[in-house]
């Protein structure tokens, strides 16, 4: 079996690539990253997407059409570090069967660290 430090450096590897892509996916050039990008609700059709900003009330729903890929108007809805910090908080809070939902290779390593650091309590 690897030691602890082993495991603990890789998880953080892990956790590490996960939290990159994250960030990535967030600040892609996409309708519901932008921070123009508001929801009209009550339509027959469902909720639709539209632009707050200075594309006023052009339609600007992944589900319709995807302008903000053409649009130089487009700002990210979140910084960097917002991101970072809300990953790592709902990261902290999930048990390991909901963290093996989104990121299984993450929660493996986490439960076998929470595995040894039951063995060492007893």
């Amino acid at each position: 079996m690897k030691d602890i430090g082993a495991i603990r450096q890789k998880l953080k590897q892990v956790l590490y690539r996960h939290r990159k892509k994250h960030i990535q996916d967030r600040l892609s050039v996409e309708p519901g990253n932008c921070k123009h990008n508001l929801e009209l609700q009550g339509l027959p059709m469902g909720p639709v997407f539209i632009c707050g900003g200075t594309c006023q009330g052009v339609v600007c729903d992944i589900n319709h059409n995807n302008p903000s890929e053409n649009c130089g108007f487009f700002e990210p809805a979140w910084e960097v570090d917002e991101i970072k910090v809300t990953f790592d908080q709902e990261l902290s809070e999930k048990s390991v069967a909901e963290v093996a939902r989104e990121y299984p290779d993450a929660a493996a390593l986490m439960w076998v660290l929470e595995e040894e650091e039951t063995e060492t309590d007893v």
